[in-house]
C-alpha cells in the first residue's frame, strides 16, 4: 500500500504543534517503532556476546580440573614456531623442548633417520600459525609461554564454535532456543570438556567440520541445492583443514561427498 501525502493536506490539516497528520506519524510513530526495534536488537546483541564470552572464556575457567597442556598438546606451538623461524619440519634446534633425561625425549616428536619430526598430525601447528606469528610480534616465546598462547587460541576456537553451532540452530529455532542450542552443543557435548583442557589435534577438526556443516544446510535452503562456486571452495577448505588436523575426519568427508553426489547427480542412492 502506498502512502501519499498532498500538499493541501501538509497545509490545511495541521495539528496543535503546526505539524501535518503525515508529519506527526514520521516523527512520533517511526521514531517510536525504530526505538523499539534498536532496542530489541540491542539486547539480542548483548546476550549473544554475553553466551559467546562466557563460551570463549572456558579454557581459562577454574572449574576445569587441568589444561592438559602437558600431555598430547604439549610442543604443538613450538613446531609452529620451528616452521616460522627455521622454516622446515625437523625439530633439530628445538628437540630439547621435548628432552627428559640424556639421549630421551618425550613421545610428541620421534625420529626418523638423524632427524627429529612431530609425532602428531601437522594441521594443529599449520592452522596456528597466525596466532604464533602475532605471539611473536608481541614478545612471546612458545618455548616459555606455550600454556598461555594454547588457552587463547582454544578461546577463540570456543567462541567460533559457539557462532558456528548458534547459527545452525537458526536454521531450525528462533533467536532464544538457538542459543540455549549453541550452548548445549558446546557444554552438553565433549566438544567443551575437549576444547576446554587443550589444543587437542580434535579442536580444529571439529570447528571445520562444523563450518562444513554450515555450509551443507545452507545450501539445503535454496531451491536448487547447488552450492555457489566460491562456497564450493571454501567447503573443500574446511573438510581438508579437517583432515590434517585429525585423519579421522576422513569418515565425515566421506559423508559430504556421498551428499553432494546425491543432491547433485540425482543418483538416488536412498530410493
Amino acid at each position: 500500500m502506498s502512502v501519499e501525502f498532498r500538499k493541501v493536506g501538509l497545509r490545511s490539516e495541521k495539528g496543535r504543534f503546526g505539524h501535518s497528520q503525515g508529519e506527526k506519524f514520521l516523527f512520533a510513530k517511526v521514531p517510536h517503532y525504530l526505538n523499539r526495534l534498536s532496542l530489541r536488537r540491542g539486547f539480542r546483541i548483548l546476550l549473544f556476546l554475553i553466551f559467546m564470552l562466557s563460551v570463549a572464556w572456558s579454557p581459562f575457567m577454574g572449574k576445569f580440573p587441568l589444561f592438559n597442556w602437558h600431555s598430547d598438546p604439549y610442543g604443538a606451538l613450538v613446531v609452529s614456531q620451528n616452521i616460522l623461524k627455521n622454516h622446515t619440519l625437523k625439530l633439530e634446534k628445538v628437540k630439547d623442548y621435548w628432552k627428559v633425561k640424556k639421549g630421551r625425549y618425550n613421545y610428541q616428536i620421534g625420529r626418523i633417520g638423524r632427524d627429529f619430526y612431530y609425532s602428531y598430525p601437522i594441521g594443529t601447528p599449520i592452522l596456528s600459525l597466525p596466532f604464533v606469528a602475532v605471539g611473536n610480534i608481541i614478545g612471546l616465546d612458545m618455548t616459555k609461554n606455550e600454556k598461555v598462547m594454547q588457552q587463547t587460541i582454544c578461546m577463540f576456537i570456543a567462541a567460533f564454535l559457539f557462532v558456528i553451532l548458534f547459527l545452525i540452530a537458526r536454521f531450525y529455532f528462533s533467536f532464544y532456543l538457538s542459543l540455549i542450542a549453541g550452548l548445549l552443543g558446546f557444554y552438553g557435548t565433549t566438544v567443551g570438556t575437549v576444547v576446554g583442557t587443550g589444543l587437542w589435534n580434535f579442536d580444529f577438526e571439529i570447528c571445520f567440520i562444523a563450518l562444513a556443516t554450515y555450509i551443507l544446510l545452507s545450501s539445503i535452503q535454496k531451491e536448487d541445492n547447488k552450492i555457489p562456486s566460491p562456497i564450493n571452495i571454501g567447503l573443500g577448505l574446511s573438510l581438508f583443514a579437517a583432515y590434517i588436523s585429525r585423519p579421522t575426519a576422513a569418515f565425515f568427508i566421506l559423508s559430504v561427498f556421498l551428499f553432494l553426489a546425491d543432491s547433485t547427480c540425482k543418483c538416488n542412492f536412498w530410493d
